[in-house]
Parts: C-alpha cells; structure tokens; sequence
C-alpha cells in the first residue's frame, strides 16, 4: 500500500492518499470537514462540527513520538517531513503496517535462509507487493522466481507499504539508534539490491517536491551503499500513476534528475528505466498495468519482472567480469 490507505480499501478516480493530495496535518482535515453557516441546518452543523474535533484530536495523536530513543514521528504532508533524516512510519501503530513489520522480523528470524539470500529488494508498498502479500497467485510468482536458495535470484523482500525515504531510511538505521535495523544482520550479504523508493514523498508538503524527494532518494542509496558496499544497486525509477499532470510536473523529472545522478556514482550503481514500459502509446500510464492507478496489477508486475531479470543475470555477468564477490 502507499502512504496512509488501508491496503484493503478500494480506490476510484485519480489516487490520492489522503484528501488534497496527502495533507494529513490536523488543521487540514479541520478545514475539509467545515461547514458554512447555516440557521437551517444547526444539528448537522454541529454533527460535522463534533466529527471534525474528533478526526482532529485523532490525527494529532498520530503524529505523537511512540519513543524517546528512536526519530521523532513526522506526519504524511507536513513540511517538518525532512526526505533525507530518518523518521518513523506515520501509520507505525497501525495494524497494517505492524503486521508488515512482523512479516519481516519473521523473515529475518529464520523465515528466510538469510545466508543464501543473492537478491535484497528494499522500498515501499510497490516492492512489498511484488512479493504476493494477499495476492496468492502474485505469491507464486515470486516462489518461482526467489524464493528457492541456491538460485541466482533467491530474495529477501524488505518492502514495506506507505515508506518514503525517511522512513526506509530508519529501518535501515541500527535498532541501537532508534532504527529497527533491518540489514543489521551479517548473513545478509546480496550480490544485488533492487530499489524503488520515493512515490510517496511526492504527496508532500514540501516547498521543492522535486528536490527533496531525489534528495530523499540518493540519501537512501548513499546508505545502502554503506550498509553493503559489496553490493550491485538497481535503481529503479518512479512508476507513472493514472495523474497525467502529477506524473508531467514531478514523477518524470524526478526520474530523469535521479537517473542523472546513479550515472555519476559509478558501476556498483545501475538504473533500470522501467518507466517506459508502463505507458500508453499517447505518454500516459497504462491503466491494463495498474489495479488502482499506482500499485501495478499481474499484467504490471509481469511487464516489471521481464525488464527486472533479465537486468540482474547482465548484473551478475559485469560482476563476474569485474571479478566481484560472487
């Protein structure tokens, strides 16, 4: 899921994960639900009125820190949202993230056999589905393709619905920092991380969207880097959504800016243009490839895992070369 709709909810129209295009901040949900005055109309005036203080005191619980040692919680759209710091997921208590969170601890408990692990995909709701989660035929897809250890394409899925880079960036942050420490482990070692991160920070507030979210994003590189510096990265670009002017003003020119940048970092950091391959001849988002104008479909995710393999087995032939880690 991205951002902050609850992954089972049915989507219509253009997507937009919370109203005005992600403004989740208490004075906003204030100002949609305010009623004009109206003498005829004084117990619904006062019903809405009522229902507006509670969403209000609600939201604003929700930006509450839950921990003195860990970032402090930013809301989805507000302007204290820094792309490149890490901050705890907005929806953190909510079940569909804890739930997702607990997947993951299981996999790194020994769900996975972490030592044979070649493949890590890390990023949001889009890397998270690719895996199946509640979509079983999506789920044997991905057995098929990484989840037998031995293969080349054995994989750890460390996506998590609703990330920005923040928020990727502190589950990458040791749990001794406040993080949650998803590569702390050792046996982790891949011979590719595949990434696709920043869709949701283009729903913010931000004075320069643009800006900060590829600022976001290399800082998310930077860190894996870091963490695994082994490693091949696969940078993967922004998905169009069923927005033609979200997609015109930022999604694309933040592509083309990030796509600038990976070609100055060197061979250990690659980009997969996918983007292409999910529009119309007419330059808009394919609507057959998407289930709800941002999280792709089978058809979706069948188009991205034809461009994806084949670039992981040219990965490993330039390693190979190159005479790294096998």
């Amino acid at each position: 899921m991205i951002d902050t709709v609850n992954p089972g909810q049915p989507l219509h129209g253009h997507f937009n994960p919370l109203a005005d295009h992600g403004r989740a901040d208490a004075g906003m949900a204030a100002k949609h639900l305010a009623c004009p005055a109206s003498p005829k109309m004084p117990r619904v005036r006062r019903a809405i009125s009522g229902f507006a203080a509670v969403l209000t005191a609600c939201l604003t619980a929700c930006q509450a820190p839950t921990s003195t040692m860990a970032p402090t919680a930013v809301a989805l759209g507000t302007r204290s949202s820094e792309p490149t710091q890490p901050a705890r997921h907005i929806n953190e208590s909510a079940h569909w993230v804890q739930q997702r969170y607990r997947a993951i601890q299981r996999d790194l408990a020994g769900g996975v056999d972490l030592a044979t692990v070649r493949v890590l995909f890390v990023g949001d709701s889009i890397t998270q589905f690719y895996a199946g989660d509640d979509d079983p035929a999506q789920a044997a897809r991905w057995r098929a393709a990484h989840a037998t250890p031995g293969t080349p394409n054995m994989a750890l899925n460390l996506g998590v619905a609703g990330d920005r880079t923040e928020n990727l960036l502190h589950r990458l942050l040791p749990r001794a920092a406040g993080g949650l420490g998803h590569l702390e482990d050792a046996r982790i070692q891949p011979q590719i991380v595949v990434l696709m991160i920043g869709i949701n920070n283009t729903w913010s507030q931000a004075d320069d969207i643009l800006g900060a979210t590829v600022e976001g994003q290399l800082a998310v590189i930077h860190r894996l880097r870091a963490l695994r510096p082994d490693a091949t990265l696969v940078v993967n670009p922004l998905l169009p959504t069923n927005n033609r002017d979200h997609d015109h003003n930022l999604v694309e020119p933040i592509n083309r800016r990030l796509a600038a940048q990976v070609a100055g970092l060197g061979p250990e950091v690659v980009w997969l243009d996918a983007y292409p391959a999910f529009l119309r001849a007419d330059g808009a988002g394919d609507p057959m490839l998407f289930k709800d104008g941002v999280h792709p479909n089978a058809a979706g995710y069948a188009r991205w895992s034809a461009l994806l393999l084949p670039k992981l087995d040219a990965v490993r032939a330039a390693r190979a070369a190159a005479g790294s880690r096998p």
